[in-house]
């Protein structure tokens, strides 16, 4: 190594290093030109070399500057000779096992289940190395979080997956349906954008439901009282609510706001085929206007039948899980029930499960299903949350090829590359094109194709809203506190502005993904956000 730092390196650090660090002088303690065959493998002190020889911080700018390929002979020196770096065989070093944050979990869970999935409200933050929060390093479990994970494994499956074959008919509207049922009213005087009515003024609401078949219904109806404020002082939080069905008034009650709280009324009818008109009225109790601003918000709305057995149809979801049906055979029941969870766990695992693992599943599903009053379905749902409180889906879990001739290290298999490209790139779990590829063998083939691919995905937006908060801090710009007025404007729910917010214009610009070299390396040292008037 001291022979090859003679012949073609000290020439190099003569012309352009040594003025600082060589013949007598050690600027900063760092001497280069007194090497020994032990002081030269000092690796922490080559590090710093290539670390400020790389981002050009050495030499300084008013100083003789080496040439490009010199300051390339120089990296390449450090990384062959004192690093001991093989480039034909180089060392993965070690891999710690990672967790999926709560962003990339929320992300899996949504693109698994088809769901609407808010970790932020389940999980706690997580912890954070070096500015980012997903560093396996630093992304430790402890029990609680053990049990939040398994938590949140029962309330996604019981959220998503069915456990009856045949059920009630349900119409279930909420938010936009909402609204649409209230704009498609009769003309009456009322606001049909929106779903909240003032306890201030007088309100109406009406929406109009057709009954298609004679039989018993049921409409449940959900109210919650909304404060739009943050006032905590007294106010006079009462209104009268009323709800007619058919001019028929049958529901006539004093609202009290009392924060979480959420009122649920369920009404039973027995109708003809027919339009069937339904109002909604609140008549306030107070002249003035309150400081809470309170409002109600109609949650959902929901129309129940016809109630007979006979009517029952498939729950929602249930093509998406048991699209072919419960086979009457114990056979070939066993097999779809084998079909199913393997189906379903090598999704979540991102890779194929084990037939040992698929046997313990199975067993789970049956022993459930066998019990008195449970269902096919039920059983396959406790599978499914063993499934989800793995660690196999918690944690990104990683394999190796088998070692190749000629190699010193095993290379990463197609399955982990499928997911470290996926976690990085999109925050989530692989798509079916790349998990197809890694059964093929074919993902490091098709790299450049697929990378491309994914820049263009929508998905791609993850990688922008999560590096680049992260790396510019943007995501603290809501918890900011700079006047009494943007305290207001943070806790205003406006969706507007927290869009606007979150969509500052540096971050947007990455999006485009059509950077100069130049540009990206302006990007990632800056430290400052351009954001818009609204913005800031």
């Amino acid at each position: 190594m001291l022979e090859s730092f003679r012949s073609s390196i000290e020439p190099l650090m003569d012309n352009y290093c040594f003025d600082c660090h060589g013949y007598g002088i050690s600027e900063g303690n760092v001497t280069l030109d007194k090497f020994t065959e032990e002081t030269i493998k000092d690796t922490k002190l080559w590090m710093r070399v290539l670390k400020n020889t790389r981002s050009h911080i050495m030499p300084p700018r008013e100083e003789l500057q080496p040439t490009l390929a010199e300051r390339e002979l120089l990296a390449s020196w450090i990384k062959t000779e004192p690093f001991g770096i093989d480039p034909k065989h180089p060392d993965p070093g070690k891999m710690t096992v990672q967790r999926l944050n709560r962003v990339e979990y929320g992300y899996t869970v949504e693109d698994l289940m088809g769901i609407d999935f808010d970790p932020d409200d389940v999980f706690p933050p997580d912890d954070s190395g070096e500015g980012f929060d997903n560093l396996g390093e630093v992304l430790t479990i402890s029990p609680m979080l053990l049990e939040k994970y398994l938590d949140a494994a029962q309330s996604i499956v019981e959220k998503v997956v069915p456990i009856q074959s045949r059920v009630v008919a349900e119409q279930k509207l909420e938010e936009e349906a909402l609204v649409d049922f209230f704009s498609e009213a009769p003309e009456i005087d009322q606001e049909k954008d929106n779903f909240y009515m003032s306890f201030y003024q007088p309100s109406v609401r009406a929406g109009q439901h057709t009954v298609t078949q004679a039989g018993d219904y049921q409409i449940v109806l959900r109210l919650a009282p909304k404060s739009f404020s943050s006032f905590q002082g007294f106010d006079y939080n009462r209104c009268q609510f009323r709800f007619l069905v058919d001019g028929e008034l049958l529901l006539d009650e004093e609202f009290e706001y009392v924060s979480g709280r959420t009122i649920e009324h369920v009404f039973d009818f027995n109708w003809q085929p027919g339009p069937r008109e339904l109002r909604f009225e609140i008549e306030p109790l107070t002249e003035l206007e309150q400081v809470k601003k309170l409002k109600m918000e109609v949650t959902s709305l929901v129309f129940r039948g016809p109630l007979g057995e006979e009517n029952y149809v498939a729950p929602e979801n249930y093509e998406k899980y048991f699209a072919d049906g419960v086979p009457e055979n114990p056979a070939q029941r066993r097999k779809y029930t084998r079909k199913l969870i393997s189906d379903f766990a090598t999704r979540a695992f991102r890779r194929p499960v084990e037939r040992d693992t698929v046997d313990q599943l199975v067993a789970l599903a049956e022993e459930v299903a066998s019990q008195p009053g449970n269902t096919f379905e039920y059983g396959i749902t406790n599978a499914m949350v063993a499934i989800l409180a793995s660690p196999r889906f918690i944690f990104r879990e990683e394999g190796t090829e088998r070692l190749a001739r000629g190699e010193k290290h095993p290379r990463t298999d197609e399955y982990a590359l499928a997911s470290r490209m996926s976690y990085f790139l999109w925050s989530t779990m692989p798509d079916d094109e790349l998990l197809e590829l890694a059964r093929e063998g074919k993902l490091r083939k098709n790299l450049d194709q697929q990378i491309d691919r994914m820049l263009a995905d929508n998905r791609f937006q993850h990688f922008i809203e999560n590096f680049g908060g992260q790396w510019l801090h943007s995501r603290d710009i809501t918890s900011v506190n700079i006047s009494d007025y943007d305290v207001w404007l943070r806790e205003y729910n406006d969706p507007e502005l927290i869009e606007a917010r979150k969509q500052y214009s540096v971050v947007r610009e990455i999006a485009e993904a059509k950077r100069t070299p130049e540009e990206q390396e302006t990007y990632l040292r800056t430290r400052e956000i351009m954001m818009s008037s609204y913005e800031a």
